[in-house]
């Protein structure tokens, strides 16, 4: 059944209207009434109907299962049945109003089934929209007005069961000629058939008083005397309240209509009630917590001074306002259902918090406590007495740290993903190495327009191209080599924005957008392409049928709250580059993972997931954040921070020369060559005394340890790699330098020159990335053998 609404003054006209958002379709064959019915409801105004359907055997189950606001039955077969179902809905709800779609011939049906209650019925010949609007709007005006004539009539009866007033009727002389049990028992008569033919001018109204109440009663129809003496039979002097109104008897004749009060105990009680008042309002007046006594519509009917302090209202404009009406509309449920329990005793632990909101119009938490108050036999109120205390500023320190918990467990993740990543791009570097060098050498024993030829280069190519997709996962675990250099994002923007144009198609629209004084950051120059490249990619595949792409750069100082939001210093200049698309935008569980490596919503074999995460490993590794807003239907935006930097620096070298430049081969020097791997160290073995170098290899350090105390002739560099079981290239390197001062060091491997990777923390040091071509290889052993010989670490 529907909930009947509060009301605190018990009038009719606040029983609440049904509308007609869950309806309910009784019969076999729906057909197309079915979508007539639907367009009629949102011609009342129901944008979304909820519309069930079921057969008359299904009724029973639905009926129990959930209310409906409006029971549509269909005559179309069984019409004679149709009856029984209307009363079938009204015995179990009799106030859902029932509305009967008629078929040709159901006159005696709908007869039957006006008997049963049924509201309203369409006839054949009017089933349209129109018709539909009529009799549903008909069916919800008779039942709302059947539930409010049955709710004025229930509080009625309950108003004067409860009454502890006198009811008489009088003639204008001031004789009783009828009168309640109230009514003798307050003037101390023995009966209520003894208060009949009682004068109420023997008690205290003389003649000049019945006369000037015959006065004002045919003036103005009512009138009250409060607090008039009365003289009992038994000599008792009392104090009473009296109302009378002007009335009419079976022949015409005027009466007096009265209500007799007996406040003779109020009237004592008065003084010390005020003192108590006094007392217990100085207590809650000062009051930090909020305190409110509400009746069980949720209405107040005493608010503490501390409201005002709270919420910004004074207790008398709190006074007589309904509660709900400053709940947000997504608590107003819960505290409802708070206040139900508080009303029916139910005292409990206090519940989640609800908003309310503060007269400058923001929110404010509060975590409420009630208890009913117990009736007194005067006065027969139930209410709640309210005690409520303000958690905004708690809830807002615990969502914080919940939020930095959040960006801990978020890094903690990306960081061991990160690793696993660095691991894998490692151990991929080294097999792509071998493919690499062994079609390099593949291809000079073959000549141009050899069939072969193609083929070979096709395995570079995509040799080459796995090797991006390393430099993508190195990249994403902050383990790429790079070369950073100082530049100005917008002017990289600038230069891209022509492929950019193409990359996007024409059915998209490109707009940038570079404000004056933006700041140099310091990063890799390749690394921020691919940022905005896979950000551009991003975009574009989020607006399938065009759309506009917006990229912003600029500079900004970053708020406190701003900077502590995306996990950035404050008070310190950054450079802003703002990506943002018109696209379809993502939901807040496609958000949590869009920086996830592998994480894509693309289908199947159309996305790596590694875009967004390359974005992210790269930002960080720069220094800098990223903050994304977005909503489905609403487009993206992202904003990436990049610490701003004040003077130049020059770009740390790599000096890896490209496929195809002349080799530098060696004079007859020897080298000790460590690698792990059997790949590799067998194609750099190859490479090396092919360079025309005297090679002595070692697949761990062990073994290049006793190597170089076996060998007598000198040993001109140490060709390792730097990540290696039991002990490092590094470490191993230091201990060949105690033995041979003049060892010139060449570090190599699938991670980058970097502390992460082992390579030494202090000094600098020479350094190959796998994978590389025999031309890189050759060169970078020519720059480091004709280098003076030094220490581990120096040049």
């Amino acid at each position: 059944m529907q909930r009947t609404g509060r009301s605190g003054d018990g009038q009719a006209d606040a029983w609440p209207r049904r509308g007609a958002g869950h309806v309910l379709v009784v019969g076999r064959e729906v057909g197309c009434r079915l979508d007539t019915l639907r367009a009629a409801l949102r011609a009342l105004g129901q944008t979304q109907p909820q519309v069930s359907v079921c057969t008359p055997e299904q009724l029973a189950p639905q009926l129990e299962d959930a209310v409906f606001d409006l029971v549509v039955v269909l005559a179309r077969e069984a019409a004679q049945a149709c009856a029984s179902w209307v009363a079938q809905v009204k015995q179990h709800d009799a106030e859902c109003p029932v509305l009967l779609l008629a078929e040709p011939g159901d006159e005696a049906v709908v007869v039957d089934a006006v008997r049963e209650g049924l509201d309203a019925f369409v006839a054949p010949s009017g089933d349209d929209v129109p018709s539909l609007v009529a009799a549903i709007r008909q069916a919800l005006e008779r039942a709302s007005s059947l539930r409010r004539a049955s709710w004025v009539e229930m509080r009625l009866r309950a108003l004067l069961e409860q009454l502890r007033v006198g009811v008489f009727r009088a003639r204008f002389d001031g004789v009783v000629i009828e009168a309640n049990q109230g009514f003798a028992r307050i003037l101390g008569l023995p009966s209520q058939q003894a208060a009949v033919g009682y004068a109420l001018h023997a008690s205290g109204f003389d003649a000049e008083v019945v006369e000037r109440l015959q006065s004002e009663l045919h003036r103005r129809g009512q009138v009250r005397l409060a607090e008039i003496p009365l003289l009992r039979p038994d000599g008792e002097r009392i104090w009473v309240s009296v109302t009378e109104s002007l009335g009419l008897g079976s022949a015409g004749e005027p009466l007096i209509d009265g209500l007799l009060e007996d406040v003779t105990e109020r009237k004592r009680a008065e003084d010390e009630l005020r003192r108590r008042e006094r007392y217990y309002r100085s207590l809650i007046d000062n009051a930090l917590d909020l305190v409110v006594v509400l009746d069980c519509a949720g209405v107040v009917r005493f608010a503490s001074a501390s409201v005002e302090r709270l919420l910004g209202c004074s207790p008398q404009q709190a006074t007589g306002a309904r509660v709900v009406d400053a709940v947000a509309p997504e608590d107003r449920g819960r505290f409802e259902r708070q206040l139900d329990a508080w009303c029916a005793g139910d005292e409990g632990e206090p519940g989640a918090p609800i908003r309310l909101r503060h007269a400058d119009g923001s929110w404010r938490w509060f975590e409420l406590r009630g208890n009913r108050l117990p009736e007194t036999d005067d006065a027969g109120l139930s209410g709640v007495v309210v005690h409520g205390r303000d958690v905004t500023e708690q809830l807002r320190a615990q969502r914080e740290l919940e939020e930095s918990e959040k960006r801990l467990r978020q890094a903690q993740k990306m960081e061991a993903v990160g690793r696993l990543a660095g691991g894998v791009a490692h151990d991929f570097n080294n097999v792509i190495t071998s493919v690499l060098g062994h079609c390099d050498l593949v291809l000079e024993r073959l000549h141009e327009g050899d069939p072969l030829r193609d083929d070979v280069e096709e395995i570079v190519r995509a040799a080459e191209r796995a090797a991006g997709l390393t430099r993508q996962l190195l990249a994403f675990s902050r383990e790429q080599v790079v070369r950073p250099t100082v530049l100005r994002v917008g002017a990289v923007v600038g230069e891209l924005e022509r492929m950019l144009r193409r990359l996007i198609g024409e059915d998209l629209e490109l707009v940038t957008r570079r404000n004056g004084g933006e700041p140099s950051i310091e990063i890799d120059r390749g690394q921020l392409e691919q940022v905005i490249l896979n950000l551009v990619v991003n975009a574009r595949d989020a607006m399938p049928s065009g759309g506009r792409l917006t990229i912003a750069t600029d500079g900004t100082v970053l708020e406190p709250e701003a900077a502590k939001r995306v996990g950035l210093e404050p008070e310190r200049r950054y450079a802003r580059l703002v990506v943002e698309d018109t696209g379809c935008g993502m939901d807040d569980d496609t958000l949590t993972h869009i920086f996830e490596p592998f994480f894509t919503t693309k289908e199947q074999g159309k996305g790596t997931g590694l875009g967004l995460a390359t974005v992210y490993g790269v930002v960080v590794q720069a220094g800098g954040s990223i903050d994304v807003r977005t909503a489905p239907g609403h487009g993206t935006r992202f904003t990436l921070y990049f610490p701003a930097v004040e003077a130049e620096r020059e770009a740390l070298p790599v000096g890896e020369p490209s496929r195809g430049e002349a080799a530098v081969t060696g004079g007859g020097e020897t080298l000790l060559l460590v690698e792990d791997d059997d790949l590799v160290r067998m194609l750099v073995l190859r490479l090396l005394r092919r360079g025309g170098y005297e090679v002595l290899e070692a697949s761990n350090a062990g073994e290049a340890l006793l190597i170089c105390e076996q060998h007598r002739g000198p040993i001109h560099l140490l060709l390792t790699d730097v990540v290696m079981p039991r002990m490092s290239g590094p470490e191993l390197a230091g201990r060949l330098a105690r033995l041979r001062p003049e060892l010139r060091v060449l570090f190599m491997s699938g991670y980058p020159a970097s502390e992460s990777s082992g390579m030494p923390r202090q000094g600098s040091f020479e350094y190959l990335a796998k994978p590389f071509t025999p031309e890189a290889l050759y060169r970078r052993l020519r720059e480091v053998l004709e280098r003076p010989a030094g220490r581990v670490g120096q040049r």
